[in-house]
């Protein structure tokens, strides 16, 4: 009895050592790959532009490989936005000429021609979401967009208020937001008769960004804006395009984008267009 409880107490004792260092030594070569997750986590938050540190020999290859596409996608994106810049004055030009010596007749079919290329150009453009894309803070992309359309608008007098966080950030391209702030709020400055308001906030892991306005608000048919090209309405100037490039860039976010009419926000009765895009967020 006394060897079976020495032997008992003997095979505890080493069964817990035994793990012990079993726990030690998993923890002591998982550590590089800590290490690693925290350099990509800096990497997503902007932080780096690559994963920084020497890792063992068995990593080094996985290190290398994510700062090659890290550095591809950023050369990629480059080329991609210097091509579509390219494309686009070299189309432009050609076509506001013709526009200028074409007849009456011709007029349209070059007018036409000329929006179907700026909305290709612009849903080119977008870049989506990627695992790496760094947050970017709204507030001051808000307040750029804002005010360059208050100075654009200023034979209207219109007055833009804002609602928004400014710790509040947004997991996606810098020139995709300022694409959806700019066609939205352009929208509805083109459309109010003195009054746009702009809110946005966080809820349930999205990021959802509210523009009314105190205009007449959308039509019937107005559906149609958020297709290639189309117009709910042709008494403004304008290609149409701007509620459809935004649909597309939200929809590749994984967001969604309604519109409606505003009875009222938070700043009171508008009774206009109130469009409302819900932009799938990771912190």
């Amino acid at each position: 009895q006394r060897f079976e409880r020495n032997f008992a107490l003997f095979g505890s004792g080493i069964a817990v050592f035994l793990v012990g260092l079993l726990w030690l030594s998993l923890r002591w070569s998982l550590r590089p790959l800590t290490r690693l997750t925290g350099a990509v986590r800096a990497v997503e938050t902007g932080k780096q532009d690559h994963v920084q540190g020497r890792y063992p020999l068995e990593i080094t290859p996985l290190v290398a490989t994510l700062n090659d596409v890290l550095v591809m996608q950023k050369a990629q994106t480059q080329r991609t936005q210097n091509a579509l810049g390219e494309l686009a004055h070299s189309l432009k030009t050609p076509l506001a000429v013709l526009q200028q010596q074409a007849h009456d007749d011709q007029r349209d079919t070059l007018k036409r021609m000329r929006d179907i290329i700026d909305y290709q150009l612009a849903r080119a453009a977008t870049q989506g979401t990627t695992l790496l894309t760094s947050p970017e803070l709204i507030a001051p992309l808000a307040t750029q967009i804002k005010s360059a359309l208050i100075k654009v608008y200023g034979h209207k007098g219109i007055h833009i208020t804002m609602e928004c966080d400014p710790t509040l950030s947004l997991r996606a391209a810098k020139g995709d937001i300022l694409e959806v702030l700019g066609n939205t709020l352009d929208n509805a400055c083109k459309w109010c008769s003195r009054h746009v308001h702009l809110h946005i906030t966080r809820h349930a892991g999205q990021v959802i960004l509210t523009i009314c306005d105190d205009g007449p608000g959308f039509t019937a048919n107005a559906r149609q804006m958020l297709t290639r090209g189309g117009r709910a309405d042709t008494r403004m100037e304008g290609q149409g395009i701007g509620l459809a490039v935004v649909h597309d860039i939200i929809t590749s976010y994984g967001g969604t984008l309604d519109i409606g009419r505003c009875e009222t926000c938070a700043h009171g009765t508008l009774n206009g267009a109130k469009v409302v895009l819900k932009w799938a967020s990771r912190r």
